[in-house]
């Protein structure tokens, strides 16, 4: 839609022949028809009109696909800190994160729709420009999906930080050796850090790895029980994390003491 002066009929009825030609073939371009001779013109692939609906098509197509493979894993991530302590749950990527699901399955749903309708009057008789602003619209949308996914890799990676930080690395080592000790062979608990939580929240990872660690201090206590009256299991975890670096001397003032002692500690040198 142009304005009279500009229209290819206005341009041939005052005599403007080369203005009339450049008006002609900025006509076949906007509808995507490629060529000068008669003989040559086609349909072009990639420009006009088709190449905005291929566009448009393009993007929305990428934002449904993009909400059904990947919403399910976005929708998990956005829930998984809402049982966590303020500072987690109210993190910007967790508050956005679900804002921007709910605004795209909206949009998906019925938005679409309703943003065209609030636009119909306006643009009823602008067809270029709503076409245009149809093309726009969908290509906000699709970008969406890059947000939410952004946020989503943020989160896990939080989480697993989170993860990480719940755990008693000391009681860990602890244990490992103790079963070293026992089996005559390193045996790993199979603890992987770099993996995510696998639970549905950060509340009931946090149950799962202390349930874990209660477990592991049991059997670290059982063992020293039974293998030496003297010395604890805590006084064991406080050697570790020490590192060796004891004086042996100030810590001994009886006899059985200094024997369960050189007796955790040589399996320490050996370990």
């Amino acid at each position: 839609m142009v304005k009279e002066t500009s229209t290819l009929a206005y341009k041939l009825q005052v005599g403007k022949y080369s203005e009339a030609v450049e008006r002609l073939e900025d006509i076949l371009k906007e509808c995507g028809i490629e060529g000068k001779e008669i003989k040559d013109l086609k349909w072009s692939t990639d420009s006009g009109i088709i190449g905005d609906y291929k566009i448009i098509f393009k993007s929305f197509k990428n934002m449904v696909d993009g909400y059904l493979d990947k919403s399910k894993e976005a929708e998990h991530w956005a829930k998984y800190f809402l049982d966590a302590p303020d500072n987690l749950k109210s993190m910007t990527e967790v508050k956005n994160i679900n804002g921007d699901i709910i605004k795209l399955k909206i949009y998906l749903e019925n938005g679409h729709d309703e943003e065209m309708n609030q636009k119909e009057s306006e643009l009823l008789n602008k067809p270029k420009a709503y076409l245009d602003y149809l093309k726009e619209s969908v290509q906000n949308m699709e970008q969406v999906i890059g947000v939410i996914e952004g946020y989503k890799e943020s989160i896990k990676n939080k989480a697993r930080e989170e993860k990480n930080k719940i755990y008693d690395d000391v009681l860990i080592t602890c244990i490992e050796k103790i079963r070293k000790i026992k089996e005559g062979k390193f045996i790993s608990l199979g603890i992987d850090k770099s993996n995510y939580p696998s639970e549905k929240t950060y509340g009931e990872t946090n149950k799962f790895i202390d349930e874990l660690m209660t477990e592991l201090n049991r059997e670290g206590n059982k063992y020293f029980e039974a293998n030496t009256k003297c010395t604890k299991f805590d006084f064991f975890k406080f050697m570790i994390e020490a590192d060796g670096d004891i004086d042996w001397d100030e810590k001994v003032n009886e006899k059985r003491e200094l024997e369960s002692l050189k007796f955790i500690k040589t399996k320490v040198e050996v370990l």
